[in-house]
């Protein structure tokens, strides 16, 4: 069922946007915010903390096309009028007499390949008119660049080039360009700039598709995450049916439109705050104390979005045998830096989650798999309480950390009692 209310777009007239406002945008996997105009910046991949483009600028123009070729100088300026936003993508709609442009920008979820990103472009024009893309890229740091079968390929650091494509593995790769046609222009301006121009002849209705696959394993990673992303209709119809699924399941039905509207977009934002690290899933921030406001969320409509976070903090807790961080790691090994003063916070927030998910959602099998997270950050918070209780020195801190650690062992026993009554039965 839809609701008038709530699956309408939010339209904005382009001139009420400020310039400078940004929105942003996440799959899980790639995080970017877009302005007005619909273009990219400051595109980030959770799973490596560092950016993969400081910006993307798409530019529309129309060219007069005379017998001499395409007119360098008579350009008609191709305005934006409106922007549209909904959940998962947005969308800027641009115009000239006899001409009009949609140009979508999203970041696919649940599709064949989410380390990419994805551009929509529709034209529509009364008989034949000339549209011309300009792309200007800004990678934010020097990368080895070169032109590979109409498409741009960008690495960072490397190596020899093999196998018959004389593909090449890196540090991290970028992989752009158009699903159908090759740039007419192409400029290097510097080694961190590229400039792209497309012209396309719209006749009725014409696509032009633009797409930016990632990869921090090699060449061949990326072009295949780009060639499964060239049916962009397709990945838009899932990544639209996901959002769907989203922001209709739990949907709260109310005479209140406002009241409406505020959980879905703070389903949309918990959405936007999950992010997939090596480790597992987490708050984007990778804040531990994140958690516990998320799981309230995500139990409303996504409750397994709420067991791979508690998941992510159960695997931190059995491999430290206890000392949880309040940052969760990226990597799922190695060294974990924990702050014993951090400890009983961390272990609340934990805890307290998997207590207040449990009673919602009981599952006696599944919280048997934290049994040996629950039995190392008791040993943990019971030293650390005696601890804190034995300590004399002032320190304004400690009642905070008492009380954490005692919220923290107060959910501990509760399901502790909940595995004995397991066992039992």
């Amino acid at each position: 069922m839809t609701d008038p209310a709530l699956d309408q777009p939010q339209l904005e007239e382009y001139d009420d946007i400020d310039g400078e406002d940004r929105f942003p945008h996440t799959n899980g996997e790639l995080y970017f915010v877009a302005d007005r105009d619909s273009d990219l910046y400051d595109l980030r991949w959770h799973w490596h903390r560092r950016a993969y483009a400081r910006s993307i600028r798409i530019r529309i123009d129309a060219p007069i096309y005379t017998s001499s070729g395409i007119s360098s100088e008579q350009l008609d300026d191709v305005l934006p009028l409106a922007v549209q936003l909904y959940p998962g993508y947005q969308e800027t709609i641009y115009g000239v007499e006899g001409v009009i442009v949609s140009k979508r920008i999203f970041a696919p979820l649940d599709s064949y390949y989410d380390r990419s990103l994805l551009w929509m472009m529709e034209a529509q024009a009364e008989g034949d008119r000339l549209i011309q893309i300009r792309v200007e890229i800004d990678w934010g740091e020097p990368l080895d660049q070169r032109m590979g079968d109409g498409l741009l390929v960008a690495q960072k650091d490397p190596g020899e080039a093999k196998g018959a494509h004389g593909q090449r593995n890196a540090e991290s790769t970028r992989v752009f360009g158009a699903a159908e046609g090759r740039p007419d222009l192409v400029d290097f301006p510097s080694p961190s700039q590229a400039h792209l121009v497309y012209h396309v002849l719209v006749a009725g209705q014409v696509d032009l598709p633009l797409i930016l696959a990632l990869s921090d394993v090699g060449e061949q990673v990326a072009w295949n995450g780009f060639l499964v992303q060239r049916d962009i209709s397709r990945a838009f119809k899932r990544s639209r049916a996901s959002w769907h699924d989203i922001t209709h399941r739990g949907r709260l039905w109310s005479p209140d439109a406002a009241a409406g509207h505020a959980v879905q977009q703070a389903k949309i934002g918990a959405v936007q705050k999950l992010a997939r690290f090596r480790s597992g899933f987490a708050p984007a921030d990778r804040a531990i104390e994140s958690v516990p406001g998320l799981v309230d969320l995500f139990d409303t409509f996504a409750p397994a979005h709420s067991r791979n976070m508690l998941d992510t903090l159960r695997r931190v807790a059995e491999r430290t045998g206890g000392a949880l961080p309040r940052r969760l790691p990226v990597l799922p090994r190695g060294p974990v830096d924990v702050q014993e003063d951090d400890i009983p916070f961390a272990a609340a927030a934990y805890l307290v989650a998997l207590h207040t998910h449990l009673q919602r959602l009981p599952d006696p099998e599944w919280l048997s798999t934290h049994q040996q997270a629950l039995t190392a950050l008791g040993g943990e918070l019971s030293a650390i309480s005696h601890a804190l209780a034995d300590s004399n020195a002032p320190d304004p801190t400690n009642p905070c950390a008492s009380a954490a650690a005692r919220r923290a062992l107060t959910a501990a026993s509760a399901l502790a009692r909940q595995l004995s009554q397991t066992e039992a039965a």
